[in-house]
């Protein structure tokens, strides 16, 4: 009797580049089987190596589109601590709000494997899309990685970027007010 090796979806450091496509392409065109045979836990290292991959292929390209050097350093840092703030959110928000049963280290695995699409934002026009696209993979992964019905992991996914939306429109309208009572104030009369 043969028996059945059980397929991961996982980046493998030891096949470097043949792993980095193969995953990259399983994100990208097969999103729920990818992240259905993805492993939610075997610790931070593969996942975070292929993102950190993907951030600095999409640093590259993007000082070479954009002629700005500083990308290929600053785009991977702020990609990781964006990564970790992400994981973070989406964690507490399946959690506490829709009771996922999932882990932090899935919810990390799930953000660090969705950074593929970080090669692709440096594309014009294309790349401002991507962003539909990329809360798409997120909805998928944290599904699967949380037990979820997909109408309870869109609301895991979109409710953080609703709320911080609002928040962000209310700094705004607070800074204009401020700016408009300061020139009232202080202009010339």
């Amino acid at each position: 009797m043969e028996v059945k090796k059980e397929k991961r979806a996982e980046f493998d450091p030891g096949s470097f580049i043949d792993s980095w496509i193969g995953c990259w392409k399983e994100v990208i065109l097969r999103p729920k089987e990818f992240f259905d045979l993805m492993p939610t836990d075997g610790g931070y290292r593969n996942p975070l190596f292929f993102a950190l991959i993907s951030w600095v292929i999409g640093g590259v390209l993007s000082a070479a589109v954009r002629v700005r050097p500083a990308s290929i350093v600053l785009f991977p840092i702020a990609a990781l601590v964006g990564l970790l703030i992400v994981s973070t959110i989406l964690y507490l928000s399946a959690t506490l709000v829709v009771r996922g049963t999932g882990s932090f280290e899935g919810t990390f695995r799930v953000g660090a494997y969705a950074s593929a699409l970080n090669v692709l934002t440096w594309v014009p026009i294309v790349g401002p899309l991507i962003g539909i696209y990329g809360i798409y993979l997120m909805v998928v992964g944290i599904e699967r990685v949380h037990n979820l019905t997909t109408r309870e992991a869109v609301i895991a996914v979109v409710l953080p970027i609703i709320v911080l939306l609002l928040l962000f429109a209310l700094l705004a309208l607070a800074v204009g007010m401020g700016a408009f009572m300061f020139m009232g104030i202080f202009g010339p009369r």
